[in-house]
């Protein structure tokens, strides 16, 4: 082989090995992209709420002094953005017979995820009004796990309320599915109550007459 062909067959050769790298460097940055984490938006997740005509959210409390309750809560849309929220309380074990407490009543005003309070509203409109999520199966959905604490700037002032929060959203509708709150005592997160939501259920009956 002449020298000349030579030197272009090395120079086929170089220009193959760089095409290699530079298909490794690009399968790389494709592999980064595929596993970042999603950023769930709450602008969009109170949106998503907004489209709903009732919410049914159904959950249990726990509180410190070991009281257990049984909550459920009905809302039905009222106009573009507001809510007419109603919730039902139930003592089980240690707590019948006992009466609701400030901190109870905190627990329930979190599960109003959606409200003029809620946590969702407050932080759609805190920051960057977004957070990093992770992807989960629940029963047998795609949904986007978000952990976070309570930001400074949304800490309220009722007493026992929570500091912690673990959404599950579903991933096509953008609708919260389950809300845990939890507490920090000893320098551990403890869980006071979770909530699972459903969307567009017939209101019972008696809704309207109820106090709110």
């Amino acid at each position: 082989m002449s020298e000349e062909r030579k030197a272009m067959e090395r120079g086929r050769k170089r220009l193959w090995v760089v095409g290699l790298l530079v298909a490794a460097a690009a399968a790389g940055s494709w592999v980064v992209v595929a596993r970042a984490r999603p950023v769930v938006r709450w602008a969009e997740v109170l949106e998503a709420a907004r489209q709903r005509e009732t919410i049914n959210g159904r959950g249990w409390l726990y509180l410190r002094d070991g009281g257990e309750w049984e909550y459920a809560l009905w809302a039905r849309r009222e106009g573009d953005d507001g809510w007419v929220t109603k919730g039902m309380l139930a003592p089980t074990g240690a707590a019948v017979g006992g009466e609701p407490t400030p901190e109870l009543a905190a627990l329930c005003e979190a599960m109003d995820y959606y409200g003029e309070e809620g946590i969702v509203r407050r932080l759609a409109g805190h920051q960057s009004g977004r957070a990093r999520a992770r992807r989960r199966e629940r029963a047998g959905q795609l949904v986007w796990e978000v952990q976070l604490d309570t930001p400074e700037g949304l800490r309220g002032e009722a007493s026992g309320g929570p500091d912690g929060w673990r959404f599950l959203i579903d991933v096509k509708a953008k609708l919260v599915r389950r809300l845990e709150v939890s507490v920090t005592e000893g320098g551990e997160q403890r869980l006071r109550g979770w909530c699972d939501y459903e969307y567009d259920l017939p209101l019972p009956a008696g809704f309207e007459e109820a106090p709110g």
